[in-house]
């Protein structure tokens, strides 16, 4: 992954949390797997995960 992916990455994250019909569809495919997805639970987790490698997000901005 580079860079510039790193730093799409992030910025589609905080532009685009999940709507509340995917949340919903979500919680129940957990109901069902009982396996949680952390990206979808925590909002700025892609931000805080991956900052150290960005070139434009700074990560005392996430933490």
């Amino acid at each position: 992954m580079t860079f510039t992916d790193i730093d799409n990455m992030i910025k589609w994250d905080n532009e685009h949390p999940p709507t509340d019909l995917q949340m919903e569809y979500y919680e129940k495919v957990v109901e069902i797997q009982r396996n949680i997805n952390p990206f979808q639970e925590e909002a700025g987790l892609v931000a805080r995960a991956y900052c150290d490698m960005s070139t434009k997000y700074q990560c005392s901005k996430f933490m």
